[in-house]
């Protein structure tokens, strides 16, 4: 979406410019209260930053005129503690603060924010696949790491009120309806994703404790005969014994199962390889094969498999 990369490029440009003008404090902190106050008067007039009560920026700024104030107080508003406050200039922290005015839960903004951008990316390339894959995702996460209730909905208040106060100028309908459509299909996969994990958790991590060494033995070998049957071509990357590819496969169903436990410390892990065996080349219609093999080929309690399969709609 053409907002979200405007909004990049003002979060970075606010970035650069918030460095220089610390540099610029940073160089005149050990001068006296006239250079402070010429350091106050070159900042941008446009500066956003919260209105305070009782007047307290405009007591601060006209004690700073008469030498009472500090550097501090000069340059921006305060509050009665002496506290100084700004609006947040990126979507995260702008996320963060809205979720607090609107008493909505932090630590399921905080996933759905963290993941935000790829959400976007795969709602505007129309890859509904790794739509799915992203969400599903969240809703791992969702299951460990979220405190308290939450609705899912609240995130489109949180999302939409954020955008508008980050790109005042640009923001249109148009932008609102296709935000607004965006996070439809994301939280109608969301809706049917977000139970699962409960549901299934239990019943996943009984699998491996459940199978014999000759069960992985014979389960690591039918699921790569099924891989080398369905991708002729793929049994040429592995040059090794039957048993070395009874591990192999016997660990892809260990990983799918810490999973449920620490999904942000598989997807790392998932993601690191994945792109090792992209480096040795090895094409990536290969793994989606090789997902298909390994549900197959579960010795033990492969309903259990099939129920998640369907449920999940993978």
């Amino acid at each position: 979406m053409l907002s979200w990369k405007e909004l990049q490029e003002v979060e970075k440009g606010k970035g650069n410019k918030g460095k220089q003008e610390d540099s610029k404090d940073s160089r005149s902190g050990s001068g006296d209260e006239d250079k402070d106050q010429q350091v106050a008067d070159k900042e941008p007039k446009s500066k956003l930053r919260f209105w305070q009560r009782s007047g307290d920026g405009s007591k601060s700024k006209s004690k700073s005129s008469e030498g009472e104030g500090n550097s501090t107080a000069a340059k921006g508003a305060s509050s009665s503690n002496g506290m100084k406050f700004e609006v947040p200039q990126t979507f995260k922290e702008m996320c963060l603060l809205n979720a607090n005015m609107l008493s909505v839960n932090l630590s399921y903004v905080k996933i759905v924010q963290e993941c935000f951008e790829r959400l976007v990316s795969a709602a505007a390339n129309g890859d509904d696949a790794r739509l799915e894959l992203e969400v599903t995702i969240m809703a791992l996460r969702m299951h460990k790491e979220v405190e308290g209730t939450f609705q899912m909905n609240n995130f489109k208040l949180v999302m939409l009120a954020s955008l508008r106060s980050l790109l005042p100028k640009s923001w249109s309908m148009g932008y609102e309806q296709a935000y607004i459509r965006m996070w439809d299909m994301v939280e109608e996969i969301l809706t049917l994703s977000a139970p699962l994990p409960a549901k299934y958790e239990k019943a996943v991590s009984q699998i491996l404790p459940q199978m014999t060494d000759e069960d992985k033995k014979k389960f690591g070998l039918n699921a790569f005969n099924r891989l080398f049957d369905a991708v002729p071509r793929s049994e040429d990357f592995f040059n090794t014994s039957n048993s070395r590819l009874s591990v192999l496969a016997t660990r892809a169903l260990e990983m799918s199962c810490d999973m449920y436990k620490d999904p942000m410390r598989m997807l790392n892990e998932t993601m690191s390889l994945g792109l090792r065996h992209i480096m040795y080349n090895v094409p990536t219609d290969f793994f989606t094969h090789f997902v298909s093999a390994i549900l197959r080929s579960c010795v033990r309690a492969p309903q259990t498999l099939l129920q998640l399969r369907g449920s999940s709609g993978h």
